[in-house]
This record gives structure tokens, sequence and C-alpha cells, in this order.
């Protein structure tokens, strides 16, 4: 979801690149944050360093799917298991 300047991609689980013609799927196991303004091909994830941004925008998919106006892709697995 993308607001203002911002992009976000929740976790996700699935493959990184489809195979065949190697396009990027969007899937990661970790939150993907991106500042449009200053990074349009989206090529520096910069979650970490912005958590409050990503809650902020975590918090309104929360809303958007709740009220049924967003759907979500398959949850990212946690491997805890070393």
């Amino acid at each position: 979801m993308t607001n203002r300047d911002w992009k976000y991609i929740e976790p996700t689980r699935g493959p990184r690149f489809m195979p065949g013609p190697g396009i990027e799927t969007g899937y990661d196991a970790q939150a993907q944050l991106y500042d449009l303004r200053t990074d349009i091909g989206e090529k520096h994830n910069v979650a970490a360093a912005h958590p409050d941004q990503v809650r902020e925008l975590q918090a309104v998919l929360d809303t958007y799917t709740a009220a049924g106006r967003a759907k979500r892709g398959p949850p990212a697995e946690t491997n805890n298991a070393d």
C-alpha cells in the first residue's frame, strides 16, 4: 500500500521471483518500506530505519482488511527451529 511518499508491503510468504521471466513478486518474509521521494525504483528497503512508519502503515492496512477494503496474501512463516 502507498501513503503519501511511502510504499509498504507487509511480510508475505511465497517465491521472491517468478520462475522463467525472473519477475520480482514482492513476497518477502520481512516488512518492506520504500521512500518513494528518493527511491522510486524501490531498491532500498528502509523498514528497519523507520519502525514507526511501518507500524502506522500496518495499522492502516489492518483497518482496510477488517473493513473488507483489502485482501491479504499468505502470511509469512517464521522458522524458530535451529
